[in-house]
């Protein structure tokens, strides 16, 4: 229904959708002087086309389409296994419309890596016209990489709703409504998101609901109006689950991290934890907000300057080893069970 209802302003006019039957050179080029008429000699370097949609066209399954000069390149769908490449210095920019995604991955199965694309939306985010724009949305995949990305300015720097695996590195999501969400349709989907940046959206830095194993890693989380990471089973059966390791999460309003679940008979089964090792979480009104049955562990964190530092419902679990420093107004609020042997196997590190 979320994804009807942001292309409901005609995506797929816009968009160039690559035809595996017809591709034909394993690696293309394009340029800001190139045409998309050079399809026809298959985006050669001395003949690159103008866009993505182009390339991707005469591009083999498995191949590489490379940017040779800095500029915007267009719209572009995904439907088979490819990388797409901005070699370093080069800026290869995209610019998307409200309603639009600058990159959509249809590609069941498929293997895709994304490096050093620049997305941004063309409208603030949150305006009228501006709350339907997507960075890369997943629709399917086998396994996705994006690597060295800038997202700016979009309602989801990167969404995905797959069942496959999806590893971000060394990118940033920032003044979007939410960074990075992880909202898997059906399956349960992989994620790691490495080494990046997720700060100054509108509401959560980084969402995950839903049989999800997400990963955070090295990363900054900060500034954001919601909540730094903010990890939720909402339907019966479901299990989601966090390792956020190694990591700043400071300045986030709502808070530094929040993992819950539902709570009522439509629960059952569902199971919703997090390990949190080595980060450092400050400024929000929690550091870490435990609801409903979820469980968190926690490992050599230091959690300063928030509202509340650890928050655990009644119906919750914690449990806390090595050297927890906390240093906030409010120290802990524990409702439920804390250092008890913790009901669910979170990622750990």
């Amino acid at each position: 229904m979320l994804r009807a209802l942001l292309y409901g302003c005609g995506l797929t006019g816009l968009l160039a959708f690559s035809d595996p039957a017809s591709a034909s050179a394993g690696r293309t080029f394009v340029s800001t002087a190139g045409s998309d008429a050079n399809s026809a000699s298959n985006c050669a370097p001395t003949t690159p086309c103008r866009t993505f949609g182009a390339a991707l066209a005469v591009t083999n399954v498995g191949g590489e389409v490379v940017v040779l000069d800095s500029g915007g390149y267009g719209l572009m769908t995904i439907t088979q296994s490819v990388s797409i490449v901005i070699p370093s210095g080069i800026e290869g920019a995209i610019s998307v419309p409200p309603g639009n995604a600058g990159v959509v991955i249809n590609a069941p199965g498929a293997q895709v890596i994304l490096r050093g694309l620049s997305i941004s939306g063309t409208s603030p985010p949150g305006s009228a016209s501006g709350t339907s724009t997507l960075g890369i949305d997943v629709v399917s995949a086998g396994t996705v990489a994006v690597q060295d990305a800038t997202l700016v300015g979009l309602s989801y720097g990167v969404y995905d709703g797959s069942s496959g695996s999806i590893e971000i590195t060394r990118s940033a999501a920032r003044g979007g409504i939410i960074g990075f969400r992880l909202v898997p349709t059906s399956g349960t989907l992989v994620a790691v998101i490495a080494d990046s940046v997720a700060a100054s959206n509108i509401s959560d830095g980084i969402d995950a609901f839903n049989n999800v194993m997400l990963r955070v890693d090295g990363s900054l989380v900060s500034m954001n109006e919601g909540y730094g990471v903010y990890v939720q089973t909402t339907i019966a059966g479901a299990t989601t689950q966090a390792g956020i390791a190694n990591s700043r999460l400071v300045g986030n309003t709502s808070g530094s991290v929040y993992i819950g679940d539902i709570s009522g008979a439509n629960n059952a089964n569902s199971k919703t934890g997090g390990v949190l090792k080595s980060n450092y979480l400050s400024m929000g009104a929690y550091c870490v907000n435990v609801a409903g049955a979820a469980s968190v562990g926690l490992v050599d964190n230091v959690m300063d300057n928030c509202g509340t530092d650890v928050n655990v419902a009644a119906t919750a679990y914690a449990a806390s080893t090595g050297n927890n420093i906390l240093g906030g107004a409010t120290k802990t609020n524990i409702g439920g069970t804390i250092n008890a042997p913790l009901p669910i196997s979170a990622p750990l590190y």
